[in-house]
């Protein structure tokens, strides 16, 4: 296997887009496809678009194909709504209450497995062998399933039960409610309870260190108690986006927002968001409220977003969007420190089983984190100390983060990929 030679970077966890750099690039392999959402699983990504199905990118966003085998590729069934991963497995909603199912997929997308979910579902949420799904269709439906999808618990209201955007953090799930707001289940779907903004239409949320924030038609706000108090989050810099931030992704303490047609970073500084940075539009098509942004999604390495057309109808599902576009690491994330003197070598790349590090000179410290920023090994380095047949093969694939702590203080950072 060929060796590949890293220059050094600044560390990936912590490191925003900076305005003024570089530009954004098109996507190869999804042409002018709407795409509802994205998620990562094992280092591969996976995009749901409007009507042709589920893509996936084992380049972190830069192209795609397509992804559909099992899945009966009609009507309803075109449009892959949400994602949720539990364990190794990913489930996906299609359609609405009109039609459509859940599926899973074993295999990191290679085939899909229809569930019993008997209608379509706009939203899903999954936890070890515990399902919930709801539909977005005037007769709402929520369902639970605690044998990985076998069997169904259907609960129907025709007002405002309603739930979306499932997320979960530290063994709790949320959701946003048509009547409630921010919702959250500490008994992984059996019960709801408001967290607050209740008659809100809350557009979206995420959870950073001990704070969420959460984007609402008034503003944005956080929380650093779990939603028992509310104050407004940091908008400087946001203008008249302030009140219609869409969609969020975060990569380490930095966060990324997108409104219809702008895109901003902040940075979490103790215990709130510095001022919001609009980042360059350079290379993206013409963006206006017909043609907007949704969702956005960071790698770690490389910030994803993709577009839909709001006047598009009928099946003309090339034409529903403007396809998905990126921001390449090499002139975003990794301010590049010239010369060779700091360079990690890590060979093979990609590998499998085992690789061997070779750092520039005697360290300190040598951390090893996964792509999500989550520490798998540290060691303190000894005197010309090279990591020789270091074993990976029980590690998950994807993609893995070496950092070096070198005796003047800097930091060396490089990565790989486990196959």
């Amino acid at each position: 296997m060929k060796e590949i030679i890293f220059v050094i970077c600044g560390l990936i966890l912590t490191c925003p887009i900076l305005p003024g750099q570089g530009s954004w690039q098109k996507s190869a392999g999804i042409n002018k496809l709407s795409t509802n959402t994205f998620i990562d699983l094992s280092g591969r990504c996976f995009a749901g678009t409007a009507d042709s199905g589920v893509y996936i990118s084992d380049d972190q966003g830069i192209s795609w194909t397509e992804a559909n085998n099992g899945i009966p590729f009609t009507g309803p069934l075109r449009s892959a709504t949400s994602f949720s991963a539990s364990n190794t497995v990913l489930y996906a909603a299609f359609g609405h209450a009109l039609g459509g199912g859940i599926y899973a997929t074993f295999d990191e997308g290679a085939s899909w497995t229809g569930t019993t979910f008997p209608t379509g579902a706009t939203d899903i949420i999954a936890d070890d062998s515990v399902i919930s799904a709801s539909t977005g269709s005037a007769n709402f439906i929520y369902a639970r399933s605690a044998d990985h999808g076998a069997t169904w618990d259907i609960t129907t209201s025709l007002f405002s039960e309603y739930r979306f955007n499932y997320k979960k953090s530290a063994g709790i799930w949320y959701a946003t409610s048509l009547s409630q707001g921010l919702v959250f289940s500490p008994d992984t779907g059996i019960t709801w309870q408001s967290l607050g903004f209740a008659g809100t239409f809350c557009f979206d949320y995420f959870f950073l260190d001990a704070m969420t924030v959460v984007s609402t038609p008034d503003g944005i706000y956080q929380s650093d108690d779990n939603g028992v108090v509310w104050t407004p989050a940091n908008t400087s810099g946001l203008m008249a986006d302030a009140s219609r931030i869409r969609c969020f992704a975060t990569s380490g303490n930095t966060v990324y927002a997108a409104s219809d047609t702008a895109v901003y970073s902040s940075v979490l500084n103790g215990s709130g968001l510095t001022p919001w940075q609009k980042l360059p539009l350079a290379g993206l098509p013409a963006l206006d409220p017909v043609h907007i942004i949704e969702p956005i999604h960071c790698t770690g390495t490389v910030l994803v977003l993709g577009t839909c057309d709001l006047s598009a109808a009928g099946t003309a599902s090339q034409e529903k969007g403007m396809g998905i576009w990126y921001y390449q690491e090499s002139t975003t994330f990794f301010p590049r420190v010239e010369g060779q003197e700091n360079t990690i070598h890590i060979y093979p790349n990609p590998a499998t089983d085992r690789i061997t590090i070779v750092l520039p000179r005697t360290g300190i410290r040598l951390e090893l984190y996964d792509i999500f920023g989550k520490l798998r090994n540290c060691y303190m380095i000894s005197p010309h100390k090279d990591f020789t047949g270091l074993d990976i093969s029980s590690w998950p694939k994807g993609i893995y983060i070496v950092k070096a702590e070198l005796p003047d203080g800097s930091i060396s950072v490089a990565r790989f990929v486990k196959q």
